[in-house]
């Protein structure tokens, strides 16, 4: 149950409208890492994920392609952290931690208290991740990912 309401959450809101119009698709999957052994040999490998539980880390995988025939530019992926979760770590995305109004690496972002002072942003303080990618050639696409954790 909750599996399919993460992946619900985060196949919503994820591509801008330009994006759609080149042709672009998009698929989100939640995964698990899990160690496995193939042929002897053990290693990680991300699989469905079955019932997660508090604690627990999940990786959400966002799966694009370009179904268009001209190559499609200035793609924009943003995806929100849902409240249930707290994100953990993003390959190569921006965040937010305003709830999706600016975005910045991680490091460069400050969060302001009720009593007005500010500290350094912390993942436990991140609303949306966004990705930028320049361009996707017809018939190509790729994978974006991020973790987080169940509260």
């Amino acid at each position: 149950m909750l599996n399919k309401l993460l992946f619900s959450i985060a196949a919503s809101s994820l591509l801008a409208g330009s994006a759609l119009a080149q042709g672009v698709t998009l698929t989100a999957a939640v995964m698990q890492e899990k160690v496995v052994e193939e042929a002897g040999v053990k290693h990680v490998a991300l699989v469905p994920a079955g019932t997660i539980v508090p604690g627990q880390e999940v990786v959400y995988d966002l799966a694009f392609a370009n179904k268009g025939a001209k190559p499609a530019e200035q793609v924009v992926l943003t995806n929100p952290v849902p409240a249930t979760l707290e994100y953990v770590s993003g390959e190569n995305a921006l965040v937010s931690v305003d709830g999706g109004k600016t975005f910045a690496a991680l490091g460069a972002l400050k969060v302001t208290a009720a009593d007005g002072t500010q500290r350094a942003a912390e993942p436990k303080d991140v609303t949306h991740l966004r990705w930028n990618l320049a361009a996707i050639a017809p018939g190509s696409g790729g994978h974006v990912r991020f973790k987080a954790r169940l509260k």
